[in-house]
């Protein structure tokens, strides 16, 4: 029992010594002390090194976030995709003008305006059914151009995911067609 009110009370007092602003590390050997200060996960972190000599090494470790200005325009095809042609299987991403998006094969295409923000993502917005589009039976007219369809987002390595949202009509999501674009669309890309 007393092992139990021990393990719980190391617990509570580990627990209400956290920061969740900044949060302090000390390790110390031999020689050296190291000590590391966060601010945040995705800003860089200044890692001091004190040595028993009296000289201090800093250096800032990189931020694993990397920017959308750093991602080049061009062709990405979804990387589980069976096929090597861009049939329904590409995102044409391009800053400067609308993107088209294949929604189902069947004739369900939609042109779609890219805007970058500043969590390094990119958001799809619905701007009207594509020259491509066959479908005439969805309220094209009610869709949300203001609500984000779809989020792009980064790794390192410049590859992309989607993440389909769906199309919003009044600020709500339309359910009847929150489908649309979720199996196509949505997953991993790599750049062509």
């Amino acid at each position: 029992m007393r092992k139990i009110l021990l393990l719980v009370s190391v617990l509570v007092l580990s627990a209400s010594c956290k920061d969740e602003h900044k949060t302090e590390v000390d390790a110390k050997g031999d020689n050296e002390s190291i000590q590391i200060k966060s601010n945040s996960e995705n800003s860089s972190q200044p890692i001091t090194n004190t040595r028993n000599d009296g000289n201090n090494d800093s250096t800032t470790a990189p931020s694993k976030q990397i920017a959308v200005a750093d991602i080049s325009s061009g062709t990405y095809i979804k990387t589980d995709s069976e096929k090597s042609d861009c049939d329904c299987n590409c995102l044409e991403i391009d800053l400067s003008k609308n993107t088209e998006l294949c929604l189902s094969k069947d004739g369900i295409y939609v042109d779609a305006r890219v805007e970058k923000t500043n969590e390094g993502e990119m958001r799809l917005y619905f701007e009207a059914p594509s020259s491509k589009n066959t479908n005439k039976d969805l309220p094209w007219d009610k869709f949300d151009k203001d609500q984000p369809i779809a989020i792009l987002s980064f790794d390192n390595n410049g590859a992309l995911s989607l993440d389909w949202k769906g199309f919003n009509i009044n600020g709500e999501l339309a359910v009847d067609y929150a489908l649309y674009g979720k199996k196509t669309l949505e997953g991993s890309y790599k750049k062509l």
